[in-house]
């Protein structure tokens, strides 16, 4: 009786063990791709802005690049396999860029509000390349 309770439990374990969400070695998780995806995006909208913000060099997309993977301590082989991985799955591809989207305007929200706070005298000096009306819209999508 106790050998058969035993290899009850052991069953239990192997089929919780085998429910988990695994990533192949190698494939970043699906949080640590949607950090990496955030960075990443970020990366992008300061290399956009780079001429705004007067950073025109060379390499300047390269450094912002090896930037995110230092601080994800990532290789870019790791993020383009990780990347080739979700990709053939596509429902698990859609939820991480749902959240990196959702993180990405939570971020923006913040830094909206956080300008708004600022003395009139700042906010004059600070061009945030966001007219009104599509502050409003942002602001009611970060809300719904």
């Amino acid at each position: 009786m106790h050998l058969k309770k035993s290899i009850i439990v052991a069953l239990l374990i192997s089929i919780m063990v085998s429910c988990k969400d695994k990533t192949p070695e190698g494939i970043l998780s699906p949080k640590e791709m949607e950090d990496v995806l955030v960075d990443i995006h970020i990366a992008n909208g300061l290399y956009n802005s780079k001429y705004d913000l007067k950073l025109n060099y060379d390499n300047f997309d390269d450094d912002l690049y090896l930037s995110v993977l230092k601080k994800h301590q990532v290789s870019d082989s790791t993020v383009v396999e990780s990347m080739f991985y979700y990709s053939e799955q596509p429902e698990l591809l859609n939820q991480i860029y749902s959240q990196v989207m959702n993180d990405l305007k939570v971020r923006n929200e913040s830094i909206i509000n956080k300008i708004k706070e600022m003395p009139d005298s700042v906010k004059n000096e600070i061009d945030m390349g966001i007219d009104e009306e599509r502050e409003l819209e942002l602001t009611r999508e970060v809300k719904q």
